[in-house]
């Protein structure tokens, strides 16, 4: 069978439109699936603290979604997007440490080394005198850190953190 190049581009156009929209057909069903999850995580928890609103975002193989709930402000009635900025608290203080203990485990970060280590702009300065296991109440240089609080005994400081012979 001949086939013209006009209806062999047609059919190719096509087939490629039929890919492509079953391709968006899947992409949509994993969306969806993906956001009964995170709804079925969320909307008690909305409810149970009467948040006004919630931003969560997934990161899947690569691809990040994002689905938004209530409202960034109550009293403008302005709903939550991507770009809201929600004030985070101390729950900051509690990421920071689990991803440094993290890049502890993994080698990327030591709790013995000094910040300039890291940030090579805080060479010289006073911070760059201190480091994380410094919090053992010893000294370094001129910084003083306070020391341990009594329920916290030599053996629970992490190996690394642990004076040296």
């Amino acid at each position: 069978m001949i086939i013209s190049p006009t209806l062999r581009t047609v059919l190719t156009g096509g087939a490629l439109s039929a890919l492509l929209a079953a391709s968006a057909c899947h992409a949509a069903d994993a969306n969806a699936a993906l956001r009964a999850i995170v709804d079925h995580a969320v909307r008690p928890l909305i409810a149970e603290y009467d948040l006004p609103g919630v931003a969560v975002a997934v990161t899947v193989d690569d691809m990040a979604s994002f689905f938004n709930y209530g409202l960034a402000s109550r009293e403008h009635a302005t709903p939550v997007s991507e770009n809201t900025l929600f004030e985070l608290g101390s729950i900051s203080k509690t990421f920071t440490a689990t991803l440094a203990s993290y890049a502890q485990v993994t080698g990327k970060l030591s709790l013995d080394d000094h910040p300039g280590k890291y940030l090579p702009e805080l060479n010289g300065s006073a911070i760059d005198k201190a480091n994380a296991c410094a919090a053992d109440g010893s000294t370094t240089a001129d910084y003083r850190v306070p020391p341990n609080p009594p329920h916290v005994s030599p053996a629970s400081v992490t190996p690394a953190c642990r004076r040296r012979a």
